[in-house]
């Protein structure tokens, strides 16, 4: 198994191509071996672990009118730049085309607004983890753990950090078995708890 993951992002080809047009072209200098991480396991096989993904809040799937909602809510925030929804829009429009910086630099000033924004906190953790940023990834994470202790994709993004990037095996495994451990019957975390098996049996 394999573990990686990435954001549940928009996929409709239509949404991602009025996306760049209309935010720009660019890239979040990401981790080669774990393209995204993210607020849901990969579901690019049936073996992963899956959470329930959490979508980008205001986005359409259908591709219908884009260009104006982001257009909009720019306008929104030019004359109120306190619009927390506004502010999470677009920072979800620029995560969904991998513009990471720019999406971190509005997910930062949503959460001056609403600090227990979890979504949020979650994905700026994202970020941070794709654009090399590994101890603020870090923190980010542990805030959204501090409010929720069993916050599923902080705990699985976590342990993907602590492994791949701090090389902290044991760390990743105390993280992990408190995931696995929320539900020792749940058959979609069966993959993890191979990989962690695998970890352990390795020393």
């Amino acid at each position: 198994m394999t573990t990686s993951y990435k954001r549940v992002t928009i996929r409709s080809s239509i949404m991602v191509g009025c996306l760049l047009i209309l935010v720009g072209v660019g890239g979040c200098g990401k981790n080669d071996e774990s393209a995204q991480i993210a607020n849901a396991p990969s579901q690019s096989g049936a073996s992963q672990p899956q959470p329930p993904p959490i979508t980008a809040m205001g986005a359409s799937d259908q591709g219908v009118g884009v260009m104006e909602r982001i257009q909009g809510y720019r306008q929104r925030l030019e004359k109120n730049p306190k619009d927390i929804e506004a502010l999470i829009f677009l920072g979800n429009a620029n995560y969904d085309i991998q513009r990471c910086e720019k999406a971190a630099e509005y997910y930062e000033q949503a959460l001056v607004l609403d600090p227990k924004n979890i979504r949020v906190r979650t994905d700026l953790a994202t970020c941070y983890r794709n654009t090399g940023k590994v101890e603020q990834a870090v923190k980010e994470l542990k805030q959204v753990l501090a409010i929720d202790p069993l916050h599923e994709n902080a705990l699985y993004n976590l342990g993907i950090i602590l492994l791949k990037d701090k090389k902290d095996t044991q760390g990743a495994l105390k993280t992990w078995d408190i995931l696995v451990n929320k539900d020792p019957t749940d058959p979609k975390y069966d993959a993890l708890r191979k990989k962690i098996q695998e970890l352990k049996e390795a020393g």
